[in-house]
């Protein structure tokens, strides 16, 4: 592998890592396109108790603006699909700032429960079409397994209470100006349930990627790019799930034992059993990105939410279909050295208390 740094202004320096075999590659220029990923932290999951890092004031997006562009204008992907974005936010302040970088807004879909922020997918309109779109509610099809269940109308009541969360995912459809090629870009912001609901999480990413191949429709051999905050770890079940297509009964009990389930009468309801067929996914060559080229990331989240306990975990993930693309380079983390000294974030350099995401493929 080789690296090299990407660096202006007052931000840190990255390392960008390029597969070595890739490097040379003829006609890349034509052929290739980046995809960045990022959550940017929502204020409305700022609380006066949250991130002491920073002032009561300065911690406010509004405030932590100019470093995020100053961030996305450096990295400036193709196609960035931003996470935990603020309704007010996207309209006031990122879009119009996005548009004067060369970017058109794609969608922005908004959680369901009252959660005032959403996913919001832009990308560069000298480079890209977008010819479809299409968002899912992942309620809705939790609801429709239930519904279709074979159990008693009361203890599908209380699976609906309990698997009620507001995971959305947005579907995009781009076509590249310069090549024609196709590619199917999905954003999604993981389940956050202390890591103790990996039942539900891991089903709704089953879900996603059947209604990815459906959005798909006739051209089955689209390239696929599934990106965002997994709020899943690079050793779980979920992930493993994502990278294999399946999990065997070992895992599915393991997956059970280790998450929260409805209770109805002392009688526990298990996802996993009732629907044990549904924990599978069509896309055998789903790789992640990083893992291809250099490695998971040790850290993608670097915050002290609740002012107590330093939370130092990778989260974000971009994955591909390995059979249609072929990732060629990643932009590497920050080493916890450089980190350490801040404390936590986000901070005076950092906009986030997530790190920026950015993988480069080449359609093959």
């Amino acid at each position: 592998m080789t690296s090299h740094s990407s660096h202006d202004g007052r931000l840190p320096p990255r390392e960008w890592v390029t597969a070595t075999s890739e490097e040379a590659a003829p006609g890349r220029d034509v052929r290739s396109f980046s995809l960045i990923t990022y959550n940017i932290l929502a204020d409305c999951h700022i609380s006066p108790n949250k991130y002491p890092n920073m002032s009561r004031d300065g911690v406010k997006m509004v405030n932590r603006h100019n470093t995020l562009m100053e961030e996305l204008a450096i990295y400036h992907g193709d196609i960035v699909c931003l996470q935990e974005v603020g309704v007010d936010y996207v309209y006031s302040l990122l879009t119009p700032a996005m548009n004067e970088l060369g970017y058109q807004e794609g969608p922005f879909i908004q959680r369901e429960l009252g959660t005032e922020e959403g996913e919001a997918t832009f990308y560069r309109s000298d480079r890209w079409n977008l010819l479809d779109q299409r968002s899912l509610v992942l309620n809705d099809k939790i609801k429709e397994l239930i519904d279709q269940s074979d159990i008693s109308e009361d203890k599908k009541v209380a699976l609906y209470n309990h698997c009620e969360k507001d995971t959305i995912l947005s579907m995009m459809k781009f076509e590249s100006k310069s090549t024609g090629n196709i590619v199917v870009v999905a954003n999604t912001h993981g389940l956050y349930g202390k890591f103790v609901r990996n039942d539900l999480s891991t089903l709704h990413y089953a879900i996603c990627l059947t209604e990815i191949s459906r959005f798909c429709g006739d051209q089955q051999n689209t390239p696929v790019l599934l990106a965002g905050d997994f709020n899943i770890q690079h050793l779980s079940l979920g992930y493993k799930f994502l990278q294999n297509g399946r999990l065997d009964d070992d895992d599915i009990s393991e997956l059970a034992r280790t998450s929260e389930h409805a209770l109805v009468n002392g009688d526990e309801l298990m996802l996993t059993t009732l629907f044990r067929d549904k924990y599978i996914h069509g896309y055998s060559s789903l790789k992640s990105a990083y893992n291809t080229v250099d490695s998971e990331p040790p850290i993608t989240q670097y915050a002290s939410a609740d002012g107590i306990g330093l939370k130092k975990l990778c989260l974000d993930y971009i994955w591909y279909t390995s059979d249609t693309l072929r990732a060629v380079g990643v932009l590497r983390p920050h080493p916890e050295s450089l980190l350490e000294p801040l404390k936590s974030c986000p901070n005076q350099l950092f906009a986030s208390d997530h790190f920026l995401m950015k993988a480069e493929f080449e359609f093959i």
